[in-house]
């Protein structure tokens, strides 16, 4: 406890004296220079793809919104809804939807637009799963525009103002500004072509569409590059990228004045692609293959605080990548700026988030039989340190309801599961406990065959008896006699004793 308040001491006074410099030189006039942060890039967590009724068939489109992911399944033809976790919660728009493709959230209407290829349409629906509407072009730009008539939307974003950005290839391929109701606000490239004062750009399989503080760009996916549009539809720059893209997210990252990143997907390499707006690459993940992180024709991506949810369409799945402990940022460096005091002592302002790791559960994954042998060796008295025994549903359904630690329940990804039971021949139960150990690290098992292989992947092993030594506790309002002699009764030897 001391050392965490000495070092975050340190680290207060350090940074406050390079504040108090560079805000004294700022009020001097000094400007603040556009700058480019360092990007590290994700790394893959977890996978997800439902199981059974709820399991997808074809992942397009994928957004995160307050902390649930909407998954397009274009080949289901509706919406499946999980949890940032994976646990599913549902489908919206079974009964309406064809071939979604993609989608866009409006947290504060709490709806939910989705564009349907089969339908030529967009269609609005709740995040209760209610319908809402089909927006439908309408105004003077609709009204002289013939092309409307025949619109195919296919990528949808929603701008800060509440306006919405839809891209369309249907004859001409064009981009749709349109308010929420479906009036027309304006369109690139302009239907009133005589008229154009400013330059246009012409489409080619515009398949994704990001708008953000007044500025929209457009993945021209057959044209190979990022495109930048300005407020009133004028074309800000053109960056080539030698890539096919699909899907398009803006990574918030970096302080006002930094160049926008995007995340994008370039389904011919099979990667997620981390670039500034110039092009610049700062970072990938993914690379082709069915294993964990590896991708095959993904299709779209969202982006959160914390990870990046890929729609891993050819493996049906959705990929999770998340940020390191920088959360993807680096020190920003410029001339009259930070101090090598500076930068050094800030991270020592994290030092008080040393403390949870005092306070933090530890997560064990549990087989069967090791769950079983547990429950039935432990003493109704005893205490357990800070941890929390993991199972799969499959486990937690046979789960003997018997004093011990306590336990959670954790979803698993179907597609690591089936991989796991191809390449090791576990079955489906352990498959499926071993994928859990892959996530947590840990696993407490007597199987054999299931210790071998999770060890052989690096997941620290414990049996029965060493997780009793390392975590149980003695009774605090028994002597020690009195706890012998229970120990003895219950034929469990001196292993709720040692501590």
């Amino acid at each position: 406890m001391t050392a965490v308040c000495v070092l975050f001491a340190i680290g207060v006074l350090g940074v406050s004296s390079d504040a108090r410099r560079i805000l004294g030189g700022r009020a001097e006039g000094a400007p603040a220079p556009e700058t480019t942060p360092a990007v590290s890039a994700p790394v893959f967590a977890y996978g997800f793809a439902g199981t059974g009724e709820s399991a997808l068939r074809r992942p397009v489109g994928v957004s995160v919104i307050a902390g649930t992911v909407y998954v397009a399944d274009s080949l289901a033809g509706h919406v499946a809804v999980f949890r940032e976790g994976g646990a599913f919660e549902g489908v919206i728009g079974d009964d309406r939807l064809e071939v979604p493709l993609y989608l866009a959230g409006d947290e504060d209407a709490r709806e939910l637009l989705v564009t349907d290829r089969s339908l030529r349409a967009l269609l609005v629906f709740g995040f209760d799963g209610s319908f809402v509407e089909t927006v439908t072009p309408v105004g003077r730009f609709a009204e002289e525009s013939a092309a409307v008539e025949a619109w195919a939307p296919i990528a949808v974003a929603r701008a800060d103002d509440g306006s919405i950005y839809v891209t369309d290839v249907a004859d001409e391929h064009r981009v749709w500004h349109m308010s929420r109701g479906g009036e027309v606000l304006g369109v690139v490239p302009s239907v009133e072509a005589a008229e154009e004062t400013t330059p246009s750009v012409a489409f080619d399989f515009p398949n994704a569409v990001v708008a953000s503080e007044g500025r929209v760009w457009v993945a021209d996916s057959n044209n190979r590059r990022l495109v930048e549009l300005g407020s009133a539809g004028e074309v800000v720059r053109s960056v080539p990228l030698g890539r096919l893209v699909r899907g398009l997210a803006r990574l918030e990252i970096g302080e006002p004045g930094s160049r926008p990143h995007f995340a994008l997907i370039d389904a011919f390499s099979h990667e997620v692609v981390l670039v500034s707006d110039i092009g610049s690459e700062v970072g990938r993940v993914g690379g082709p293959g069915s294993g964990g992180g590896m991708l095959q024709f993904p299709n779209d991506v969202a982006v959160t605080e914390t990870a990046l949810f890929v729609a891993d369409t050819g493996n049906a799945r959705i990929q999770v990548y998340e940020w390191p402990d920088a959360r993807g940022l680096a020190a920003l460096v410029w001339e009259g700026g930070p101090s090598w005091l500076g930068l050094l002592s800030g991270p020592l302002l994290l030092a008080p988030l040393a403390l949870v790791w005092f306070v933090r559960p530890v997560r064990v994954v549990v087989s069967r039989e090791a769950l079983e042998e547990l429950r039935a060796s432990v003493d109704p008295a005893w205490e357990w340190r800070r941890v929390r025994l993991v199972l799969t549903p499959t486990v937690a359904r046979n789960a003997p309801r018997r004093p011990g630690p306590r336990a959670e329940v954790s979803e698993f990804s179907h597609p690591d599961v089936v991989e796991i039971a191809r390449d090791y021949e576990l079955g489906d139960a352990n498959s499926e406990t071993l994928s859990l150990a892959l996530r947590h690290h840990v696993l407490l098992t007597g199987d054999p065959m299931l210790a071998t292989v999770a060890g052989a992947r690096g997941v620290e092993l414990l049996d029965v008896a060493g997780f009793v030594e390392e975590f149980a506790l003695p009774p605090k309002k028994h002597g020690s006699d009195q706890m012998e002699r229970r120990a003895r009764r219950s034929g469990s030897g001196s292993r709720g004793t040692r501590r």
